[in-house]
């Protein structure tokens, strides 16, 4: 990774750095563009896949006549949210963060895609004003999609095809949904739930971090009697598997909402940053997910948190998104579903082989 200055030493991704130092990485992102063309110079693939992020790609790919692909790995939902390209380059129709907190007059139909007021300004300034990249997020998105010769969205139509349908009129550009690829590789993952009560998921010890620097002087204690606290890295997909799962509270991330509704699980939600509370909202709207209620400023205590898990689990008014989130298990745990979206992908990719039999390559993401 080329220094840039306030880019920490070793540090190549998002996980590595708190959330001000990303326009750094970013920064040195764009300063790998020379040193791609030098690999293409070398090697010519196919076909080249991005995220958002390395904007210069298609306009490199371009010089070689090669084609590029933006691989979103955020729903559909919130690709419409964030709008088209010429929104995203100009920002002229969301001219303040209120416009922010409702959905975009460019959604057709009723949605509730929209962020809290607490963190709207952040992401206007992120979406339209240049970091220390010299770019937006925005600008980033619409020159990829401009750029691009399809997208590819982590989804399927049987959860999101109206949101699919509106981003392929927004983009004037095929929509390609790879479904949700679900954690699994050998058939769907109902044989977990059977098998995990017998394993040894529940036993874990955390590793390397002291539960003391991390957790209230005596939590652990209190609670030890009710439930397990770990600080580490966990086996999700197996303990979201074991049948005393009621309900899954977690920040919204789109990975671990297709881990959930794999199994069923009606979800709390608790989202933090980018575009976790436009899938809390998405959820909501589908109703198979609550959204832990907040302040004004953004801001919630235990009794926010404790009332939301009681309402979901134990009230009569849980009941409903309880049955609707069971029969999410039957799109997201469906294999055969899945993998008949990634033969559609494949039989796509094959129109951009040639005979000299070039390599398909793959650029890293980064976050918003």
């Amino acid at each position: 990774m080329p220094l840039v200055p306030g880019l920490p030493e070793n540090c190549e991704a998002t996980i590595d750095l708190q959330e001000e130092r990303v326009q750094y990485l970013k920064k040195a992102y764009d300063k790998l563009a020379k040193p791609f063309e030098k690999i293409l110079e070398e090697n010519v693939p196919d076909l080249i896949v991005v995220d958002f992020a390395p904007h210069l790609i298609p306009e490199v790919a371009a010089k070689f006549g090669v084609p590029t692909a933006f691989f979103s790995v955020y729903t559909a939902a919130t690709l419409a949210y964030v709008g088209p390209p010429a929104e995203l380059k100009s920002g002229s129709r969301r001219t303040s963060p209120e416009h922010f907190t409702r959905p975009p007059e460019w959604i057709p139909f009723p949605s509730l895609v929209a962020h809290r007021s607490d963190y709207a300004p952040k992401m206007m300034r992120n979406t339209h004003f240049p970091d220390a990249s010299g770019v937006s997020s925005g600008q980033r998105i619409a020159k990829i999609v401009e750029g691009c010769n399809f997208v590819i969205v982590r989804s399927c139509k049987e959860f999101e095809g109206e949101y699919i349908n509106l981003v392929e009129e927004l983009y004037q550009r095929p929509i390609l949904p790879i479904g949700v690829l679900p954690p699994v590789s050998d058939g769907n993952m109902s044989h977990m739930a059977i098998d995990s009560s017998s394993t040894s998921t529940f036993k874990w010890k955390p590793e390397g971090i002291e539960s003391s620097d991390l957790l209230p002087p005596g939590f652990a204690n209190r609670t030890l009697s009710q439930g397990i606290v770990t600080l580490g890295w966990v086996p999700q997909s197996e303990i979201l598997a074991h049948p005393a799962i009621g309900a899954c509270l977690f920040h919204s991330g789109w990975g671990t909402i297709v881990e959930a509704l794999c199994f069923g699980h009606p979800l709390i939600l608790l989202p933090m940053v980018a575009d976790q509370e436009l899938n809390a909202k998405l959820l909501t709207e589908k109703e198979i997910g609550y959204e832990v209620p907040r302040n004004e400023d953004g801001s919630f205590n235990r009794d926010m948190v404790a009332k939301s898990v009681r309402k979901v689990m134990l009230e009569p008014e849980g009941e409903p998104l309880k049955l609707k989130a069971s029969l999410m298990r039957n799109v997201f745990n469906n294999q055969d579903l899945h993998d008949s979206y990634i033969n559609m992908f494949i039989q796509h990719l094959k129109k951009y082989k040639n005979s000299e039999g070039r390599k398909l390559v793959l650029s890293c993401k980064n976050e918003m």
